[in-house]
This record gives C-alpha cells, structure tokens and sequence, in this order.
C-alpha cells in the first residue's frame, strides 16, 4: 500500500483529501503545518507528499525546499495544492523547489485521484 502525506492546515481539506485517498487504497498520513510535514517525510519516508502552498511554520515553498535539500527524502514526489494558481510560479524555477504537479483547489477526487495515479504511476 502507498503512503500518501498530506500537508495543510485546513482539517476539513485534509479530511477530504484522506476520504478520497483511503477509498482508493492509500495510506495517508497528515500534517497541520510544514514543519511537521518535513519531520514526518523524514520519519516515514512517504511514496508522495501533497503540500499546501500557505501553512503556518514552513510554507509549501521552504518545506520543498527543506525535503529536496534532504538526501534522505529528495527522491518524494511533491504535489502542490493551492487556489492561488497565481503562486505557482516560485514552484520549479529551481531544482531546490522543482514539484511533479499541482492540485487546484476547491477539489474534484476524480482530478485528485487521476494526479496522484499519474505521478505515482499507479
């Protein structure tokens, strides 16, 4: 089974996310804020990490940054999640930022599950 970590500081998106993840098949795993994100990539070594763009702690940017400086976790699939698509445009300008996708919210768990199969290759 793959695990899945869900970052962001909404309960009702991340209850959403992991209803829509769990009946397909993922384990999930959650996090309020991106410092807790990063030490839980850390810990459990997730198949994919799906980031909210505005957290408290570390943003959806600083905690891209913090996993893809970190040896250990780098390889993580990152997926952003966002209504700004406006924001964006700081993801992928460098290696040290770079995502496989973004997700817009508000969500459709068919365009959600669609993303995640294609970046998992599921």
């Amino acid at each position: 089974m793959k695990k899945i970590l869900i970052a962001d500081d909404t309960l009702l998106v991340r209850k959403v996310l992991k209803d829509a993840l769990s009946k397909s098949g993922y384990e999930v795993l959650e996090a309020e804020n991106g410092r807790i994100a990063y030490d839980l990539a850390v810990e459990e070594k997730p198949d994919l990490v799906i980031l909210d763009v505005m957290m408290p702690e570390f943003s959806g940017i600083e905690t891209t940054k913090n996993i893809r400086s970190d040896q250990r976790i780098n390889h993580i699939p990152i997926i952003i999640s966002t209504g700004a698509r406006n924001m964006l445009a700081e993801f992928n300008k460098s290696p040290d930022t770079a995502i496989q996708g973004f997700l817009e919210k508000p969500y459709k768990s068919e365009m959600i599950l669609h993303k995640i199969r294609a970046v998992l290759g599921d």
